[in-house]
């Protein structure tokens, strides 16, 4: 069962597995058309990898979207840490008094962690600081990537 060729007959009648009787100039003549086809087809791709990782192209073509992305993230930040504020402006006067009332004793108990602490560097005041520098930075490397390119 199952054993001999289906018989199966292409579109012209002909049956599949019977050899074909061409003429080699025509063969000949397919297979030049079958590499020129391959040869286009190799050559589309190449092109469209060259501009799949030309990160200037890309940037032109997608810069609302970067700018979209972008914007969302500062809005998110800066959303994040007006929570931040907002929750801290919020606590009771009580609650900040026994807040104060225990940090008072704690320092009343190790007067030498508090110098240890005062003699470090001030980290909020360097956040600001350094978001400034690296978004600098980043306007800078994006207005230069994304310049149109002179040949």
């Amino acid at each position: 069962m199952g054993e001999r060729t289906s018989g199966v007959n292409d579109h012209t009648g002909n049956r599949r597995d019977a050899p074909r009787d061409e003429d080699p100039r025509d063969i000949e003549q397919e297979i030049v058309s079958l590499r020129d086809d391959v040869g286009r087809l190799v050559g589309e791709l190449d092109r469209r990898r060259h501009e799949a990782f030309d990160l200037r192209l890309q940037l032109r073509r997608h810069a609302r979207l970067i700018a979209l992305l972008g914007g969302a993230v500062v809005l998110l930040a800066g959303g994040l840490r007006l929570r931040t504020v907002l929750r801290r402006r919020r606590e009771l006067p009580l609650d900040r008094a026994r807040q104060l009332a225990h940090a008072l004793a704690l320092i009343g108990q190790r007067p030498d962690a508090l110098v240890r602490v005062l003699e470090q560097p001030p980290q909020p005041a360097a956040v600001p600081i350094l978001s400034g520098i690296g978004g600098g930075v980043a306007k800078a490397l994006t207005s230069r990537l994304v310049a149109p390119v002179r040949r």
